[in-house]
């Protein structure tokens, strides 16, 4: 997934919609499987807790690295913090990625409405009096979309 949203950024930089459409797919994808996994996770918890002999029908993850030996808890502490990292980076590079998105949607807008709005929004819509310019004064767009 982290090496996805990396994918996504570059290609969000790189304004390529095929790319992106490919990649969020491919994330999707990535979440099913992932929601799989999760789905056969949890019904497989109840028996690792009682074979560790835990009382909880859901035992966190840290409770069962409790019960390993020493050398398999620095393994599995190891794995968990790099997980860990990785949501981190993951949820960062996701929010990037939004934020990219969205400016380039606003960039988007702005320039539509400057080429093609009736009303130029970078025109002062005030006379020197304090009340609406009249009509005829104010500026047309860049294309007539009265046509």
């Amino acid at each position: 997934m982290l090496k996805q949203s990396q994918e996504i950024r570059a290609i969000v930089v790189g304004a390529s919609e095929e790319r992106l459409d490919g990649a969020v797919r491919k994330n999707l994808t990535m979440i099913r499987e992932m929601k799989a996994m999760e789905k056969k996770r949890m019904e497989l918890l109840p028996t690792v807790a009682e074979e560790l002999g835990l009382k909880q029908s859901g035992p966190a993850l840290t409770d069962i690295i409790n019960r390993l030996s020493p050398k398999e808890r620095s393994i599995m502490q190891a794995l968990q913090n790099e997980l860990k990292a990785g949501f981190i980076e993951l949820s960062e590079l996701n929010a990037d990625n939004q934020e990219l998105i969205s400016e380039h949607l606003d960039y988007a807008e702005v320039v539509l409405d400057y080429l093609a709005a009736e009303d130029d929004p970078l025109n002062n819509f005030y006379g020197n009096d304090g009340n609406a310019a009249p009509d005829g004064t104010r500026a047309a767009a860049f294309f007539d979309t009265d046509a």
